[in-house]
């Protein structure tokens, strides 16, 4: 399906979801740090009537959290799931179960490194480009700057979890589309919310680590 824009907002039926699940992991000084794990938007494309945000954040959680966890250090906790409908700039957030904690033990890659899923989306252009980072990881699971090659197998899991999300059908039989929402030309923030995105159709794994520059812990400069 082509990219979509100037969707209106429809707060008596709402057809945008948004999805956040929130975890921690401590640093190299043991402070917890937080590690979000986010899978975002989706747009509804027919007109059953909605499911609860705790059922629909429950549907897509069994997808992914399984494999998710299977490819994180163990020194990943996870905290909560924060689901709501976008559609009204005031729905509240309805937290639930984030579900697995990571699988891996040994000693944890930096932070600030991650494997990378590019989403693979059906309209071209700087607005719907979208990645999603997965972090912490065990040193275990990598070989200098990429994924080990005895690693691959849970990575692949993932990826193909991700590309399962890609389009989800509720329990009324409501068909749930992965989007990516362009930042600066969707209005989220006063009703009527107006939407400006594209599909996601699915996700291709990065076989070589990447760098979250803000996680980097920033070095203390003392002045004599």
């Amino acid at each position: 399906m082509p990219a979509f824009s100037n969707v209106a907002g429809d707060t008596a039926d709402p057809k945008f979801f948004e999805l956040v699940v929130r975890g921690k992991a401590p640093d190299d000084n043991g402070n917890d740090r937080p590690a979000f794990q986010v899978y975002r938007w989706f747009k509804k494309t027919n007109n059953a009537a909605n499911p609860t945000e705790t059922a629909l954040q429950g549907l897509i959680m069994a997808i992914i959290a399984g494999p998710m966890g299977d490819c994180l250090s163990d020194e990943y906790v996870p905290l909560n799931a924060k689901a709501r409908y976008m559609d009204d700039p005031e729905s509240p957030v309805v937290e639930g179960d984030a579900a697995d904690a990571g699988a891996i033990s040994g000693d944890r890659a930096p932070l600030y490194e991650a494997v990378t899923m590019r989403a693979v989306v059906d309209a071209r252009g700087r607005h719907f480009r979208s990645n999603k980072h997965f972090s912490p990881i065990a040193e275990s699971a990598t070989t200098q700057d990429k994924i080990a090659t005895a690693s691959l197998t849970v990575w692949n899991a993932l990826k193909t979890a991700l590309n399962a999300i890609c389009e989800v059908e509720d329990a009324g039989g409501n068909i749930w589309q992965h989007v990516v929402l362009s930042a600066s030309r969707c209005q989220l923030q006063d009703s009527p919310t107006e939407f400006f995105g594209a599909y996601i159709t699915s996700y291709t794994l990065n076989g070589e680590l990447t760098t979250m520059t803000r996680r980097k812990i920033r070095s203390a400069v003392t002045l004599s």
